[in-house]
C-alpha cells in the first residue's frame, strides 16, 4: 500500500511487508510550487511537483529534479531516485528516465 501506512485502508489488516518495486513510471500530471510547503523548501522555490503513475501500479507525488518545465508532458517516463537531505532523513524525487 501506498503511502506506508500501519492499516490497509481496504480490509483493515495490520499485516504488512515492504517489497522492491520498479522505479519507473510516467507523469499524471504536475504542478510549479511558488510558495513553499514549509520553511524546508523555501530556498528552492520555485520547484516542480508530479504526481506518476508508478509501473508497480502506484501513484506517487514528489518532486522533479534536473527536468525543465518546458520539457514535462503527461506520459513523459521517469524514474525515482531518493535523494539524501541529512543523516536522518532522505526524501523520493523523480529524474529523466
Amino acid at each position: 500500500r501506498h503511502y506506508p501506512r500501519p492499516v490497509c485502508p481496504h480490509c483493515f489488516s495490520m499485516e504488512s511487508a515492504y517489497k522492491e518495486m520498479p522505479t519507473g513510471g510516467a507523469i499524471h500530471s504536475w504542478t510549479v510550487c511558488h510558495h513553499p510547503f514549509n520553511f524546508f523548501f523555501k530556498a528552492t522555490v520555485p520547484y516542480i511537483v508530479a504526481l506518476v503513475d508508478m509501473d508497480a501500479g502506484v501513484r506517487v507525488n514528489a518532486q522533479i529534479r534536473g527536468v525543465a518545465e518546458g520539457d514535462l508532458a503527461i506520459g513523459k517516463r521517469v524514474r525515482l531516485a531518493f535523494e539524501p537531505v541529512t543523516k536522518e532523513v532522505t526524501l523520493p524525487c523523480f529524474v529523466a528516465e
